[in-house]
């Protein structure tokens, strides 16, 4: 299948299947300013399921689920840069499975979502770079275990996201449910779910309409001859509300508010997966980093110092 993407740079044009008498794949063609077309390709030891545009037109995602491989490509030479194991891609059925890359047209954003109904798994694979080198950052993962469609045995997932990822919603082909999720700072957290008029068969992400600058889903019924738009896909994130002296957190570690000081240490910047409420290593190792940059005594525990600390930033993170 041919893959356009188009940047200020030029263009690139990917086939993610081998053709021809080609060993492994996939062909990449790309061209700059000046029109000059030149050919690219990429080898590897088998195709990748999905070739995606990730970011500026010349990086695109190649991933690999029968080997829970991800590899970031410069399609400018034809070279990975980066390939990391990624738990969650493998999956028994294609139905059970859907990739998204925001605004692929454009080159893409840096993130690449998929969802996998037979590991029940969400998962946002990003773009990081520093001075240094470009590379896949720790995949962001959550699990998909309240979407609706799966207790009810149905796994054809469907998958849609605006830009920043503040919006992500994963439904079922047939199912009138959809869960909502969202990217916050260095993790995935679970919002409240939609329920649509009636089951849908796709669901479609428009780019942002102007004069709003609003980015609109499109959802189409099941029996194909009905068409749901909403305007405003933001309109399906319920915002957590602050309360006015901003103490959220207290000292009894209750699921929920592990859940804050997963989404106050998120917002900061502090990688945390996902966000639901259970203290497990990432968390563990993010409350450790937030000690140290705000010289508190190291332990991994909410004490006093680290709970006077975090409801400070709550206070400032968790805006309505």
């Amino acid at each position: 299948m041919a893959q356009p993407v188009f940047s200020p740079d030029g263009y690139t044009l990917a086939w993610d299947r081998p053709i021809g008498e080609s060993k492994g794949g996939p062909y990449l063609l790309y061209s700059d300013k000046t029109e000059q077309l030149g050919q690219q390709v990429y080898t590897s030891l088998a195709p990748p399921h999905d070739f995606l545009p990730i970011r500026s037109g010349r990086l695109m995602l190649a991933l690999f689920p029968s080997r829970q491989k991800a590899s970031l490509i410069d399609v400018s030479i034809g070279e990975a840069l980066d390939s990391i194991s990624v738990f969650g891609l493998h999956f028994r059925d294609p139905t059970h499975y859907a990739v998204f890359a925001p605004d692929a047209v454009d080159g893409g954003t840096g993130d690449v979502v998929v969802a996998n109904a037979d590991v029940e798994a969400l998962t946002v694979l990003s773009v990081e770079k520093d001075s240094r080198s470009t590379r896949l950052s720790a995949p962001l993962q959550i699990t998909l275990e309240n979407l609706p469609a799966l207790r009810k045995g149905n796994r054809r997932v469907l998958l849609g996201a605006n830009k920043d990822l503040s919006v992500i919603l994963v439904g079922a082909i047939g199912d009138p449910e959809l869960s909502v999720f969202r990217k916050s700072g260095g993790g995935l957290e679970e919002l409240a779910p939609v329920t649509l008029p009636e089951p849908i068969q796709d669901m479609v992400v428009l780019p942002r309409q102007p004069p709003t600058g609003d980015e609109a889903v499109a959802l189409l019924g099941s029996a194909g001859d009905r068409l749901f738009v909403l305007a405003d896909i933001q309109e399906l994130a319920t915002s957590h509300t602050v309360d006015q002296q901003g103490n959220l957190i207290t000292a009894e570690l209750t699921r929920e508010n592990i859940r804050l000081i997963q989404k106050v240490l998120a917002e900061l910047g502090y990688s945390i997966g996902s966000i639901d409420g259970l203290l497990g290593p990432r968390t563990d190792a993010a409350i450790r980093a937030f000690q140290l940059a705000n010289g508190i005594a190291v332990s991994g525990s909410v004490d006093e110092p680290t709970l006077t600390a975090l409801n400070r930033k709550a206070d400032s993170v968790l805006q309505p």
